[in-house]
C-alpha cells in the first residue's frame, strides 16, 4: 500500500505542469469575486465561494508538504555522503546550489502559510460582520502576496538529491573556453556537484566494462574518451529521433562499445547508480543550455549522410555555430568554432579565432589560439567510404563511429557574449592559420525581449504592488 506522502508527490508532479496556472486562476477568482461582493454588485452562491478556496488549499498544500521532504533528503544525503568520507559543500558549485534549495524551501514554506492563513481569514469573515471588510481584503492582500512570490518561485521536479535532479540549481562558475570532446566538456561544465561526483563513478564503470575489441588498438585514455563521447552521442541521437535510432538499434551499437555481459548492469547503473534513464533526462536539460554544442552534432550528422564530399582531406573543415537572436540583455549567450584537421602534417598545427562586436556587446575583441588535434588515417578510411556510397540515410555503425571521431578529435572554440542593449548586434569572427585566413562570417544577432520572462518579472512586482493597494483602495473609495 502505498504512503500518504507518495500521494502528495504525485499531486505536487501533476502541480508541477499546471500548478502555477492554477493557483493564478484560482487567486484572481477569488481576489475579484471578494472585491466585487464587498462592493455590492453581486452576489456569490457560498458553495461556489467555498469552492474555490478550498481548491486553492488543495492545489497549495503538496507545494508546503514537498518543500518540507525536499530540504529533509537534501540534508540527509549530505549527511550520508560526509559518512563516506566525501565532503560534498567543498565541491564546485555545492554552495550555490545549496542556498537555491534553501531559499526556495524557505519561500515555498512562507508562501503555503500565507495562503493557509488567507483562507483562514476569509472564513472568519463570513462569521465575523464587524471586521468582515478587514479580514476579506487582508485576505486578497494576503493573495496577491502569494502570487507575486510564486511567478519567481522554482522548484525541483523530485525531492530526491538524485544524479541530475539538481541541473536547473546549478550555475557553472566558469566556462572552458577550449573543447576537446566536445559532447563531454560541455556536459561536464554544467553538471551539479551531487551528479558531477556521480559522473566520476559512470566513467570508471564504462571503464570496467568495456568491449575488449571497441578501439582496442588505441590507447587506454583514448579509448575511454571515444567510448563516453559515443554513449553521449547515441543517447541524443535516441532521444533526438526515436523513430530512427530505436531502442533496439540502440543497444546494438551500444553492444559496440560495451561487453554484452556487462550490458544490462550498466543499463541500469548497477555499480554506478547512474543508470541510462538518468543520463537521456540529463541531456534533455543540456540540450536547452547549451544548444550550439547539439546544433554542431546535427550539422555533422547532416553533413556526413548527405554531402560527405564536404570533408575534404587537403582542407580543414570548419562549422561555426552562431544564434540568430537571443532573449533579454545582459544575459550572457553562446558561440560554438569547431575546426577539425583532415591534414596530414609532422608539425603541430595551430589556428587562431578571433571574434570581434559591435558597441553594445562585450567582449568587443576576443583572440584564441588552439592547437589541432592530428588527423587519423581511420576517419578518413570511413569517410572515404561514405563518399563512394554518395552518402546514406541509415544510421549504421559505420556514420555513428564516424561523427564520434568527429566530435573526439575534432576541436572547439566556446565563446561567451553579453549583449548591452536590446536590437541588432553585429558579430564578426574569423578563423586563420598561419596569418592566412581560412574563414570569416559577419552575422546579425537580434537580441529581443522574452515576453514570458518579462511577465513573470512585472507580473510579480504588479500582484505585489496590488497587495498593498487594494486595501487602500477599498477604503479610499469605497
Amino acid at each position: 500500500m502505498k504512503s500518504t506522502s507518495t500521494y502528495f508527490i504525485r499531486l505536487y508532479k501533476y502541480n508541477k505542469k499546471f500548478g502555477r496556472f492554477l493557483v493564478l486562476v484560482l487567486v484572481f477568482l477569488a481576489s475579484i469575486g471578494l472585491i466585487i461582493e464587498s462592493v455590492g454588485l453581486l452576489e456569490f452562491p457560498i458553495v461556489f465561494e467555498y469552492a474555490i478556496w478550498n481548491l486553492l488549499m488543495v492545489a497549495t498544500l503538496p507545494y508546503l508538504v514537498y518543500a518540507i521532504r525536499l530540504q529533509f533528503n537534501f540534508s540527509s544525503q549530505v549527511k550520508l555522503f560526509y559518512k563516506k568520507g566525501i565532503p560534498m559543500d567543498s565541491t564546485e558549485g555545492f554552495k550555490y546550489t545549496k542556498n537555491a534549495i534553501k531559499r526556495n524551501f524557505t519561500w515555498t514554506i512562507i508562501l503555503s502559510l500565507v495562503v493557509l492563513i488567507s483562507i483562514v481569514l476569509h472564513w472568519l469573515s463570513s462569521d465575523t460582520e464587524i471586521v468582515a471588510d478587514v479580514l476579506e481584503y487582508i485576505s486578497i492582500s494576503l493573495l496577491l502576496f502569494y502570487l507575486a512570490v510564486l511567478l519567481k518561485l522554482d522548484i525541483p521536479a523530485t525531492a530526491l538529491l538524485r544524479p541530475g535532479n539538481f541541473l536547473n540549481y546549478h550555475t557553472p562558475d566558469f566556462f572552458p573556453t577550449y573543447l576537446d570532446n566536445i559532447l563531454q566538456d560541455s556536459l561536464l561544465t554544467f553538471l551539479d556537484p551531487r551528479t558531477r561526483y556521480q559522473y566520476d563513478d559512470w566513467v570508471i564503470d564504462i571503464t570496467n566494462k568495456l568491449h575488449p575489441e571497441f578501439e582496442s588498438d588505441e590507447q587506454d585514455q583514448i579509448r575511454i574518451e571515444r567510448a563516453v563521447e559515443r554513449i553521449l552521442l547515441l543517447l541524443y541521437l535516441q532521444n533526438k529521433i526515436p523513430d530512427i535510432l530505436s531502442a533496439e538499434t540502440l543497444k546494438s551499437h551500444l553492444l559496440q562499445v560495451i561487453d554484452p555481459g556487462n550490458y544490462d548492469n550498466f543499463i541500469s547503473g548497477k555499480d554506478s547508480d547512474m543508470s541510462i534513464d538518468v543520463f537521456e533526462d540529463i541531456l534533455d536539460i543540456l540540450v536547452d543550455d547549451v544548444p550550439e554544442v547539439f546544433l554542431l552534432v546535427d550539422r555533422l550528422l547532416i553533413e556526413i549522410m548527405v554531402n560527405p564530399t564536404a570533408f575534404d582531406f587537403s582542407h580543414t573543415f570548419i562549422e561555426v555555430i552562431i544564434p540568430e537572436h537571443v532573449v533579454e540583455v545582459r544575459k550572457p549567450f553562446k558561440v560554438l568554432a569547431y575546426v577539425l584537421n583532415l591534414r596530414e602534417e609532422g608539425d603541430q598545427r595551430v589556428v587562431t579565432v578571433r571574434a570581434d562586436t559591435s558597441t553594445q556587446m562585450e567582449p568587443r575583441n576576443t583572440t584564441i589560439q588552439i592547437p589541432l588535434d592530428e588527423s587519423e588515417e581511420k576517419i578518413k578510411e570511413l569517410i572515404n567510404r561514405q563518399k563512394r556510397l554518395n552518402g546514406e540515410l541509415v544510421y549504421s555503425n559505420r556514420i555513428i563511429e564516424i561523427l564520434t571521431y568527429m566530435l573526439q578529435v575534432g576541436d572547439a572554440v566556446w565563446l561567451q557574449f553579453i549583449p548591452m542593449n536590446y536590437g541588432n548586434h553585429i558579430l564578426n569572427l574569423s578563423i586563420q592559420e598561419n596569418s592566412v585566413h581560412t574563414y570569416g562570417t559577419t552575422t546579425s544577432i537580434k537580441v529581443r525581449l522574452s515576453i514570458k520572462n518579462t511577465l513573470r518579472k512585472h507580473g510579480s512586482k504588479l500582484s505585489g504592488i496590488g497587495g498593498l493597494i487594494v486595501p487602500l483602495v477599498r477604503y479610499v473609495f469605497f
